[in-house]
């Protein structure tokens, strides 16, 4: 590709979009534990059930204050048309249960932590969504999954 053939607007406009999230990443409270390097990235997972098993790839696994905590990127474009409060609200529900999964397999790991903590970073919108599952809730998830899984293995699925 050329020069001349790249939309220098569009290209300006990108630059500043990547200066704005580069901005607001370094002002994230793990922004220093993750730029210090250290913890897993991309790390797959295995979770054996009874009815079968669950298997994924956990974008960060991090040490902080003596937890593994499991950190995930959404790159999402921010449209902005709703409040800030609205957009976490609704992202918040929407990616629980993806994150709870992911809490599960690393209490599959560290079974003897008091809390899993998993955090979502929104690179667009500079903004993070902390979840902190208990291993009795995570419990209560295996539990559930596991009759699920079992569910739809009699149902032939």
């Amino acid at each position: 590709i050329q020069m001349r053939d790249i939309d220098t607007e569009l290209a300006e406009l990108t630059l500043e979009r990547l200066r704005r999230i580069v901005r607001q990443t370094r002002n994230w409270d793990l922004y220093e534990k993750i730029a210090n390097g250290g913890g897993y990235h991309e790390l797959p997972f295995n979770i054996y059930l009874p009815g079968g098993g669950i298997h994924g790839v956990i974008d960060l696994l991090l040490r902080v204050d003596d937890n593994w905590h499991v950190v995930d990127y959404k790159t999402d474009r921010d449209t902005g048309r709703v409040s800030d409060k609205e957009w976490l609200d609704r992202h918040r529900r929407e990616h629980e249960f993806q994150m709870s999964v992911y809490a599960l397999a690393v209490m599959e790991m560290a079974p003897d932590q008091a809390v899993y903590p998993v955090s979502i970073y929104f690179a667009d919108r500079g903004q993070a969504i902390r979840y902190d599952f208990t291993g009795a809730w995570l419990n209560d998830l295996r539990d559930r999954l596991s009759q699920t899984l079992d569910e739809m293995k009699t149902q032939g699925h």
